[in-house]
């Protein structure tokens, strides 16, 4: 009884087995991103971005909620006080309707550095803001300027505080 002997792969085929085993590595190891914004039932954005970005003129590390225009002008002025001349238009905001809500990640010694207000929870009148800040990873190449990360948000006025988490 003979038995049929199988034929070694071609070099073609390896060559496509390890193109296709490296692709498919490099797929899963890419991390999805999660929504930059909270959707309430109606698909509504909970908040929207007034400014974001890694200069301003806050150099401690503090989250601010604000619900005057005067407040709201004093706090535009003094995040764009050392970078922007002229100060950028001040953003719209209603306060009969809406609130400021800001993080800031105070000075950091190096570019590679973030904060972001990623998600809004509203439970029972009460907001929760779930901030993500991002540190340069050691070895990483940085730009060598001191920076001041910022998120700066405008939401529905909420009935009691903003409750700031970071993570």
């Amino acid at each position: 009884m003979t038995f049929l002997k199988a034929e070694k792969p071609s070099r073609f085929v390896k060559s496509l087995w390890i193109v296709s085993l490296a692709c498919l590595v490099i797929l899963c190891s890419c991390r999805t991103r999660k929504s930059a914004y909270s959707t309430d039932a109606t698909g509504k954005p909970l908040f929207t971005t007034l400014a974001r970005g890694s200069y301003s003129g806050i150099d401690q590390s503090v989250d601010i909620t604000i619900t005057s225009q005067e407040k709201w002008e004093e706090l535009w002025n003094e995040v764009h006080r050392d970078y922007l001349s002229p100060v950028p238009a001040l953003p719209e905001v209603d306060f009969a309707a809406e609130t400021v809500a800001a993080a800031f990640m105070g000075s950091r010694p190096t570019g590679g550095y973030s904060i972001e207000i990623e998600k809004i929870c509203r439970q029972q009148g009460k907001y929760t803001a779930v901030v993500r800040t991002v540190s340069p990873q050691p070895g990483e190449m940085l730009t060598m300027a001191i920076t001041r990360p910022f998120h700066i948000i405008k939401i529905d006025r909420p009935e009691m505080e903003i409750e700031f988490i970071r993570k």
